[in-house]
């Protein structure tokens, strides 16, 4: 892979922790790492699920490998949001990491 197809800024989210101000957990995001990667829409599908139309695009990202992404987080671009779907494994034998995702569609 060629590191000019990485044409894209990522920046994967972890969940914010500590409690808002009523003593209830915050579930809110905070950045954690940007950097630039590869996005490649492999597949979509609609479904219904509770008796509403669900939306899911699965993509894969491609970025420089590293060691510290795990399943927890989540990846923001532009206004996008994918999650990152398990397991997240790294062959030390190649420079890159190859993240399955879907997209949350509103």
């Amino acid at each position: 892979m060629p590191v000019g197809n990485m044409d894209r800024r990522i920046t994967f989210q972890i969940r914010a922790g500590g409690q808002t101000a009523d003593g209830e957990p915050a579930n809110g995001w905070t950045d954690y790492a940007t950097v630039w990667a590869s996005v490649k829409a492999v597949k979509g599908r609609n479904y219904y699920a509770m008796g509403q139309e669900q939306s899911e695009a699965t993509h894969t990202i491609l970025i420089r490998r590293r060691s510290d992404i795990t399943a927890a987080m989540r990846i923001a671009l532009g206004g996008r949001v994918f999650d990152i779907i398990p397991p997240v494994a790294t062959d030390e034998r190649t420079p890159f990491l190859v993240l399955s995702v879907t997209e949350q569609v509103p």
